[in-house]
């Protein structure tokens, strides 16, 4: 059995579920997103290796890379990633 990671779950979960119900706006900027400042950070990661400190260490540091960076890097971005995985509310 192979074992998801985290870029497999993106493209073959969490896109075709979401896409239908985010605006297209929405969906530029998640993918924008995701490619820029996610995948290259955990996507290769398991899944079941995940978990809310391995998220909050990436938004950690994602949070000291954006300083001086356009703003909405630096709120959207973790609120976005949060959601997405379910573990803040909306």
């Amino acid at each position: 059995m192979r074992l998801m990671t985290v870029a497999h779950w993106w493209e073959q979960v969490v896109k075709p579920v979401r896409n239908g119900k985010w605006s297209q706006n929405t969906r530029i900027a998640y993918d924008y997103t995701w490619r820029k400042h996610i995948e290259p950070h955990v996507g290769s990661v398991r899944l079941s290796d995940m978990n809310k400190l391995t998220i909050d260490r990436l938004l950690l540091k994602l949070a000291d890379a954006s300083k001086g960076a356009c703003p909405s890097l630096r709120h959207p971005l973790p609120l976005a990633w949060k959601r997405t995985c379910g573990i803040c509310p909306k």
